[in-house]
């Protein structure tokens, strides 16, 4: 959704876990309130399904878990077109090509988050990369913001995106099944 006059973006990615779609539904939702009550934004929100095929399945993942792999190498692997090794690394590629395509368009600033739920009860609570720039978008949540955890796991999306220099945040909203994670 673009608004006539510039301004940030904000790139959201959800169901990155196929079985996790309350970021789906959220993203849905957000966007047709945006339409129905013709609300007049400033820059453009682009929202996108993570991991298409493990979603229309239901399930986590496909061989891999998507999240895990945005190493430099697959990435690079990816973007140069080489032979995917598995469905996970097709995802990988169309989602770097989305991201990279709203960049060369963007009029302004973007950022991404990045829309999960847990397999546990929980409060809601924001991960984020270890820039400042992610580090104050995970503070524009209500909830609970742990940075420097990220970089404990590899191949995130959130630490792959900051190495290209955008903000981003990992929101956790609850419980998959949870009706209130949405």
């Amino acid at each position: 959704m673009r608004g006539p006059a510039p301004g940030p973006t904000l790139f959201v990615v959800a169901a990155i876990h196929g079985n996790e779609p309350a970021g789906v539904i959220a993203s849905r939702r957000v966007l047709e309130r945006i339409d129905a009550d013709r609300i007049e934004i400033r820059g453009e929100l682009v929202c996108v399904l993570g991991n298409v095929g493990a979603f229309a399945r239901g399930v986590r993942q496909s061989a891999r878990d998507l999240n895990r792999a945005w190493t430099d190498e697959r990435l690079a692997a990816a973007r140069a077109g080489a032979a995917p090794i598995d469905a996970e690394d097709d995802e990988l590629a169309e989602l770097s090509r989305a991201i990279d395509d709203v960049r060369a368009v963007a009029r302004g600033a973007v950022s991404v988050l990045d829309l999960h739920t847990t397999s546990g009860d929980g409060a809601p609570f924001s991960l984020v990369a270890a820039t400042p720039a992610s580090q104050a978008l995970g503070r524009a949540f209500p909830v609970t913001c742990v940075a420097r955890l990220l970089e404990m796991l590899d191949g995130t999306m959130i630490c792959a995106l900051a190495r290209r220099g955008l903000a981003g945040a990992v929101v956790e909203a609850g419980r998959h099944t949870d009706p209130a994670s949405v």
